[in-house]
């Protein structure tokens, strides 16, 4: 009798994490777009963390694209293994 709802948990619980990720995305948009200096040193985390992370990916022979935003993506450190692609991502979303 109670196997459907159980069946529903997964699905359930999938949709909510994508609710709640958007809405921290759009949270730190907000409040990036209020607060100047923490917009600046947020999108120096994420590059700070980018740099660290992309040599190690493309000395692993892996070759393909990284998405992001446009002001970030032209100042990303250039490869022959990984194209950055400028994109709005939150026009997507």
């Amino acid at each position: 009798m109670l196997a459907p709802w159980h069946s529903l948990r997964i699905p359930l619980f999938k949709a909510m994490v994508r609710v709640l990720l958007r809405l921290r995305q759009h949270m730190v948009r907000i409040y990036g777009a209020s607060n100047p200096g923490h917009r600046k040193l947020i999108n120096e985390a994420m590059a700070c963390d980018d740099s660290l992370v992309l040599p190690g990916v493309t000395m692993s022979c892996l070759e393909g694209f990284q998405w992001d935003l446009p002001h970030v993506a032209s100042v990303a450190e250039e490869s022959d293994r990984v194209e950055n692609v400028r994109v709005e991502l939150y026009l997507v979303v």
